[in-house]
Parts: structure tokens; C-alpha cells; sequence
């Protein structure tokens, strides 16, 4: 939806009630004009900010009284707000009603590379949002892109079986599944906006209320991330980095499309950063780390909203420690430290 889509009737019905006559047509054309300034554009790409710092501009060409210009100005933060509501409720539409029939295309071709892997190479492994209705509506859209998932004689849904089905009671023993627990639980409760305005570090860390235990099955944290294997095909406990490869290459089309279909606001790689850099070169023509900095995170063109992305090691890996993470989450979420490593990467650059 552009802004001009929505913008008039809205105003319409939200000043009407409130300005008449002469008023109210000195409204319409003050509206007129943020539609010719703003109306293209996509509300990603506008903010409360951008529309107050026209209405500025406005105010001093028209010599607009203060008590008006206030009412604009409610307004079109009302508007936004509603904009962005709206367009997060036609995402979830789109990911409800796509998603399974992007899977079910990814099933018909079939795998590939199925000779010679493994007894369950047959097995297709669904994955995705674990509750699309809160997902969509949440400030951190948080999405773990792993490598494969195994097991299995006949297709089943990862998602289903670990987080929503309730196959799974009590403490989480598998490595993978209680470090993604725990990261989950650490940036959930612990990177709203005031969380990370506060300046508070992993080693504030005090962790989670005790009556939201992060090291069960049954914790809440699990049910607002999303699962994305870049294998949807039985793998293997060790994985082959050069089948997973042949996957990405393959396949790089609806990794895309499964990524961009979610709208993530952060995503944690498992030891797949590479993999995405085979998609995104494919799909774009160019690698999403292409240019490599320290703190190991990444924006991620090509989505929106525009991601950031950490490349950290697999849950399972024995290099993968907690403090350790948290210390990268920290980076995933800290504004000026990365764009202090960004410019600094960027100036050693420009010196080589």
C-alpha cells in the first residue's frame, strides 16, 4: 500500500469530525500537498519523522496555525501506524496462504542429490514461523536459518514437531534446540527498545523471569521465532558442506522467497552465512558478505524491512559457547558499535 492509497480517505474521516469549513478545505490541501511530497512512496520507506519534517516545511510556507498543524500531525501518525498494522496483517495473509504452497512446489522437484546420501534422503522436512499470527505483529521478528534437519521415515514438519505439536515435555537436552532456546530467551527478553536504550550488555544479563523457565519445551521464546534449513531433504548428524552447497545453488530461489516471505527483522545463521551468500549472489549478483567486518554482522539487502544478520556458529557446534553469543546478539542489536566496525572495515579499505 502507498501512502496515497490510504492517506485521503483516512483524513477524511479522522478531520472531518474535527475542522469544517474553510478549515477543513485548508486540510484538504494541506493533504494534497504531503500526497504529492510523500503519496509514492512505500511505508517503509516514510516515518512519523520523515511526514513531521515536511509538515514543518508546511507550516512555514503556509503560516498554518500551531493547533492545526498539531491535528495534521495527529493524524498522520495515526495513519502510519495504521499503514504499518495493515501491512502487517496482508504479510501474515500472504505468508498463511504461500507458504505451504511454496513448500509443496520445493516437494514436486524432488531431491536432486537423494543417491548415495542416506536412508531418509527421501524425507521431506517442512519448517517456518512458529505462530504466524503473533510473528507478524511483533517488533523482533527473530529467524534461525540452519543447515538440515534428519530423521524421520516419512515427511513431517520441524516446526510442529519440537514447538507447536507438543511432542516435546520438560528440559530440552538437545544442544542445538536449548541454544536457540536461550538466545531466543536472551533477545526476547532482553532487546526491547528500552532494554537497548538502557545500555545494558550481555554481562547484565540476569535472565529470564523464573516463572518462564527458557530451558523447557513448553517456554514461550520458542513459539515467537521461525526455523529455516537450507537442506529440506533428511540429512545427516554431520552435515556435508559440499551437498549443502549443491542444495543452495539449486534451490536458491525459494530460499529467497521462504526468507522474504517472513519479513524477519534479525536473522542468527548457524553456520549458513555462506549458504545465504550463494543465494543472494545467485538471486542479486552479489554475496550478502561481501565486504567482511569484525563483529560477524551484516545487513541483508533485499528484504523487507532491510535485515541484520549474524553469522555465528551452529547451536551445535562445540566452538559455540553462551557468553560468546550473547556477546555477537549484542552487535546483532547495537547500532554504534556496528557502525563503528562498519566504518572502520570501510576505511582500511579504502587505505588497501
Amino acid at each position: 500500500m502507498k501512502l496515497k492509497d490510504g492517506i485521503k480517505p483516512w483524513l477524511e474521516n479522522i478531520v472531518r469530525p474535527i475542522l469544517t469549513g474553510d478549515k477543513y478545505d485548508e486540510c484538504c490541501k494541506c493533504v494534497e500537498l504531503i500526497i504529492a511530497e510523500l503519496g509514492d512512496c512505500e511505508p517503509k520507506e516514510i516515518s512519523f519523522s520523515t511526514g513531521m519534517q515536511f509538515m514543518n516545511k508546511l507550516k512555514g510556507e503556509r503560516h498554518l496555525p500551531m493547533g492545526f498543524v498539531e491535528t495534521i500531525e495527529e493524524v498522520l501518525e495515526e495513519y502510519l501506524d495504521y499503514v504499518d498494522n495493515v501491512e502487517k496483517e496482508e504479510w501474515r495473509d500472504v505468508y498463511l496462504e504461500g507458504h505451504p504452497k511454496l513448500l509443496a512446489e520445493w516437494k514436486a522437484k524432488g531431491n536432486l542429490y537423494a543417491e548415495g546420501e542416506n536412508d531418509h534422503a527421501h524425507v521431506f522436512i517442512s519448517d517456518g514461523i512458529a505462530d504466524p499470527d503473533g510473528w507478524f505483529s511483533q517488533e523482533i521478528r527473530l529467524l534461525f536459518i540452519l543447515k538440515e534437519a534428519y530423521g524421520g521415515e516419512e515427511d513431517w514438519d520441524e516446526i510442529e514437531w519440537f514447538i507447536t505439536g507438543g511432542h516435546k515435555q520438560g528440559k530440552i537436552k538437545n544442544k542445538t534446540w536449548r541454544c536457540i532456546s536461550d538466545w531466543a530467551a536472551y533477545i526476547l527478553t532482553n532487546k526491547s527498545w528500552g532494554w537497548r536504550e538502557s545500555g545494558l550488555r550481555s554481562k547484565d544479563y540476569q535472565g529470564t523471569p523464573n516463572d518462564l523457565p527458557k530451558d523447557t519445551w513448553e517456554n514461550p521464546y520458542l513459539k515467537q521465532i521461525a526455523i529455516i534449513n537450507i537442506k529440506k531433504y533428511g540429512g545427516q548428524s554431520r552435515s556435508s558442506d559440499s551437498d549443502l552447497k549443491k542444495h543452495a545453488e539449486t534451490h536458491f530461489k525459494e530460499i529467497y522467497r521462504q526468507i522474504e516471505s517472513m519479513h524477519p527483522t534479525h536473522i542468527i545463521c548457524g553456520h549458513t552465512g555462506w549458504l545465504l551468500d550463494i543465494v543472494w549472489k545467485k538471486r542479486f549478483g552479489k554475496a550478502i558478505r561481501e565486504e567482511r567486518n569484525s563483529t560477524w554482522v551484516y545487513k541483508v539487502p533485499h528484504l523487507t524491512p532491510e535485515a541484520k544478520l549474524l553469522d555465528y556458529w551452529h547451536p551445535s557446534s562445540t566452538r559455540c559457547t553462551i557468553n560468546g553469543a550473547y556477546r555477537c546478539i549484542d552487535y546483532l542489536f547495537d547500532e554504534k558499535v556496528w557502525d563503528y566496525y562498519a566504518s572502520e572495515n570501510n576505511e582500511n579499505k579504502d587505505d588497501e
